[in-house]
């Protein structure tokens, strides 16, 4: 089956609020000891001759200064291998790019605000390093080089200076790091929505999506990079709360989160995409302008158990609670009221059970059943048919005791017929009155009973 997600840029602005206030997330730094720390993040632009770095920021100190500094995030080792940006005063940002001749350039830019979100980017073209903040130029200088360092990890929350740690107190959203120098166009279709986490030379991307907000996420530790190089590990919070902890994030109008379910061996196609298994997926969609659409997609799967056991003619499905039909292997074709989870076989054959839930299903393995008839008597059995029978049934009474008490009951108990065996080989009960239906054959040597179908 083929499930095709067809979306419009139309229905996408529609959207768009619905599906922000789902996951959109961000992380609240408390300025003691909260970090993230994703480890040689330098990696992912050592050698390029340009790189860009971009977030969202809420800061909340109003008196930043020697030693406490806000560190946004970046890389920072003071030596060879510096590209970050933090908050220097209540209204400045400085913006650092350190080569690996030790060379260093530095841009500081006026207008952050506090207690509000505002977008920062800043971009090396191999000439000049410039600030952006809500999409306009703050600031720029000319700089040359490139940073050689593998080894350096990229901080978010946190940078270091001789020791010193420049915690960040407010949220933080949306980081990306970029082995090229950003156009103003992308910097302004980042703030109007998401970024497409496949688009060529973004190095890491961090959504920040993750956790409940203010709820109980200490099982939520790691920052995960949706472009999938480098997840960070979180450190030092306390992850439960209004801070220190996952809170919620920046919106913005072009970004969109939905969730569906694909059924087990079907495929989805999303956008360009053509999925055959559950994940996060992400597509953009063009809208007028230039920017694109984010489409994350959150695709589930249901988690459907097609064991069965079998007990003689009893076989049960082992997922509970569901929905049923149990079929007949060789035809493919239902059985007849069989629609809950255990089923008992009256005619031998091969049976299998159809488990649904929502609009999904899944079918068990098929099991052989092939003692329809027979009652087991002291390890040995007794041939009973034919079942379903109509004028007559048959019982094959040579290994029965004298005296054995023989009964038929009807599915509400009610006695039917009940005699002795008299050392007969053969009995046969004569059911041409009967009614058809359902009933139960007993036999005192034996420790259970058989069903029988009048037709």
């Amino acid at each position: 089956m083929k499930k095709k997600l067809l979306i419009s840029s139309l229905f996408l602005l529609s959207m768009g609020t619905m599906a922000n206030a789902q996951s959109e997330n961000a992380l609240f730094f408390d300025n003691i000891d909260d970090q993230v720390v994703v480890a040689s993040g330098s990696s992912a632009i050592a050698g390029s001759t340009a790189m860009s770095l971009t977030m969202w920021v809420n800061p909340q100190n109003p008196f930043p200064a020697f030693p406490d500094f806000d560190g946004f995030a970046g890389i920072r080792n003071n030596a060879d291998a510096d590209f970050y940006m933090l908050h220097l005063n209540t209204t400045e940002v400085e913006a650092r790019f350190r080569n690996s001749t030790g060379v260093n350039y530095d841009v500081v830019a006026s207008g952050i605000t506090l207690n509000t979100w505002q977008h920062l980017a800043m971009t090396y073209d191999g000439t000049t390093l410039t600030v952006y903040l809500n999409g306009v130029v703050a600031g720029s200088t000319p700089a040359t080089g490139t940073i050689a360092n593998s080894f350096e990890d990229f901080l978010v929350g946190n940078l270091l200076y001789q020791g010193t740690n420049f915690w960040f107190n407010g949220q933080l959203d949306e980081v990306s790091l970029w082995s090229k120098s950003l156009t103003p166009a992308e910097i302004n279709c980042m703030i109007n929505g998401a970024i497409d986490p496949t688009s060529p030379s973004l190095e890491l991307y961090y959504r920040f999506n993750q956790g409940v907000a203010g709820g109980t996420n200490t099982t939520v530790t790691t920052l995960t990079d949706v472009s999938g190089n480098i997840n960070g590990t979180l450190s030092g919070f306390g992850l439960a709360g209004a801070t220190s902890n996952w809170v919620a994030g920046v919106t913005t109008a072009n970004s969109t989160t939905i969730a569906d379910v694909i059924c087990p061996g079907s495929t989805y196609v999303f956008g360009t995409q053509t999925l055959t298994a559950p994940g996060n997926y992400f597509e953009a969609f063009p809208l007028a302008g230039g920017c694109d659409s984010i489409v994350q997609l959150v695709l589930t799967a249901p988690v459907i158990n097609t064991a069965i056991s079998q007990s003689g003619p009893v076989l049960t499905a082992q997922q509970a609670g569901l929905n049923y039909q149990w079929i007949n292997c060789t035809t493919l074709l239902p059985v007849a009221g069989a629609t809950q989870q255990q089923f008992t076989a009256t005619a031998n054959g091969q049976y299998a059970v159809v488990i649904s839930v929502g609009s999904c299903s899944d079918t068990s393995f098929c099991a052989n059943v092939t003692n329809v008839g027979l009652i087991d008597i002291n390890g040995s059995a007794v041939q009973v048919g034919p079942n379903p029978f109509s004028d007559q049934v048959t019982i094959d009474a040579g290994t029965l005791t004298v005296d054995a008490m023989i009964s038929v009951t009807d599915i509400s108990g009610r006695m039917i017929t009940q005699f002795t065996n008299k050392n007969r080989n053969r009995i046969v009960i004569d059911t041409k009155q009967w009614n058809k239906g359902i009933y139960l054959l007993r036999i005192s040597d034996t420790s259970g009973y058989m069903k029988l179908v009048k037709m």
